[in-house]
């Protein structure tokens, strides 16, 4: 007679960093990690239910993807709506990115690359990972978000619709960066925290260390919701 085996996950006390932790307005618990994905915590068992490890959205990703995916790079839930719940995943600049949306706070996802085939996000990346949230969402379910490497999104949350893109090129007329991976991107960490504030979406921006003419524009940057007004502050 043949055995029978049931598989299941073990506490191993480990796997990485939690580099960032929200709070839904409803109170649900939330943690994002460099390299083992996002967390809810279940209040009835109180332990950490992984977000990242079966969903059916995964199905159709290569192998590539599905390693990538599990840097989270930004967390994010609607705040009239807790169902609701966005991360910006990709762990490297050599590895592909994707905002991932669920309606049903993490037990399922929709995955959309916001019409950018290259998206990319450091979600390991040791610049920057633990600076702050880089996905936030308005009231009226509007998605702001900042990436290393392709600048500021402005997007309705529908998957399939097309985002306004600021490119990083609106805050240094003279920035001309490309995106060549594996050069030319030392110390880049980009757009790394947004935040929202009544009329406006704040900012934290960083362009590369090792080009002293983008220096003066490193900073906290301030526009208006509709993406226009874009300032230094």
């Amino acid at each position: 007679s043949s055995d029978t085996y049931e598989t299941k996950n073990v506490r191993y006390g480990g796997g990485g960093m939690v580099t960032g932790s929200i709070v839904a307005s409803d109170g649900t618990r939330y943690v994002r990690t460099d390299v083992g994905g996002a967390y809810r915590l279940d209040v009835g068992s109180d332990e950490w239910v992984p977000l990242n490890e079966s969903n059916a959205a995964y199905d159709t990703l290569n192998r590539d993807m599905r390693g990538s995916y599990f840097g989270v790079a930004g967390i994010a839930v609607h705040p009239t709506n807790p169902n609701i719940v966005y991360l910006a995943v990709g762990s490297y600049y050599y590895m592909p990115g994707a905002i991932m949306k669920s309606t049903d706070r993490g037990e399922t996802w929709q995955i959309t690359k916001l019409g950018n085939s290259d998206l990319r996000f450091e979600g390991n990346g040791n610049d920057g990972r633990n600076y702050g949230e880089c996905i936030q969402v308005d009231t009226d379910g509007t998605v702001y978000i900042g990436t290393p490497f392709h600048g500021m999104y402005i997007w309705d949350g529908e998957i399939g619709s097309t985002p306004t893109h600021i490119p990083f090129s609106s805050f240094d007329s003279d920035f001309t960066f490309t995106q060549t991976w594996g050069s030319g991107i030392k110390d880049f960490w980009g757009i790394r925290t947004v935040m929202l504030d009544g009329d406006y979406v704040y900012m934290g921006v960083d362009l590369p260390e090792d080009n002293a003419s983008y220096a003066g524009n490193d900073g906290i940057w301030r526009m208006k919701k509709d993406g226009t007004g874009l300032v230094k502050t």
